[in-house]
């Protein structure tokens, strides 16, 4: 059985929306 790529491109926006996340709680403070 092959992963799909669609499962792969899955767990990469919330890796993003975290990054972005901390960027901005680091501009913040």
């Amino acid at each position: 059985t092959t992963p799909k790529p669609e499962v792969l491109i899955i767990p990469v926006p919330p890796d993003a929306t975290q990054q972005e996340a901390l960027s901005v709680l680091k501009k913040l403070k």
